[in-house]
């Protein structure tokens, strides 16, 4: 029961119309989370079912099974099932280390400090899409061997020029590929 509730729950975060590749991996990642937990304890509608339950009927129902009979059984099908769910969510939506690297392109996950953010990310995506860069005319090669450090203190510096109110044009572009 609590187990749909949570799919539930994830299943409308992917409907928003916000969403973005980011905001879906931490949804995913925080569900299987909570699925893990439910794994080891019974979530709060299963607690009332089994409170209900403890007196030999469910909403006035009368059980044929004793309840200890039926406890354990549910009790020893519940975690592989629930662990069964996280490996699917785990097959299906493959948080990876690429999928990861590009939610760090997201400006609203940059840290305060960009000196150091995303130099691995930047490398692994020029890596995965070398031959698509490669046909664009973009040198993937001296791309990763550029200091994309200063590429990112660039970028620190515009989010905040923009965010004091810089209009002017004057040498504000950023550039991460050379072509």
């Amino acid at each position: 029961m609590d187990v749909l509730g949570e799919l539930s729950h994830l299943s409308l975060q992917f409907q928003k119309d916000s969403i973005s590749l980011p905001t879906a991996v931490e949804a995913i990642e925080a569900s299987k989370e909570v699925l893990k937990v439910m794994a080891k304890g019974d979530g709060p509608k299963l607690r009332a079912v089994k409170v209900e339950c403890s007196c030999g009927s469910y909403r006035g129902i009368e059980l044929s099974d004793t309840y200890a009979d039926a406890e354990e059984r549910l009790k020893s099908s519940g975690e592989p099932l629930i662990h069964d769910i996280v490996a699917c969510l785990d097959e299906k939506y493959q948080t990876d280390t690429f999928l990861m690297a590009m939610c760090t392109l997201d400006p609203k996950h940059w840290p305060e400090d960009l000196t150091e953010c995303g130099n691995q990310e930047v490398v692994l995506l020029l890596e995965h899409f070398k031959e698509i860069l490669m046909k664009n005319s973009c040198d993937a090669k001296q791309s990763k061997e550029a200091p994309h450090k200063t590429q990112w203190e660039k970028a620190a510096g515009q989010t905040s020029n923009f965010s004091n109110g810089d209009t002017d044009d004057d040498d504000d572009e950023l550039v991460l590929f050379d072509k």
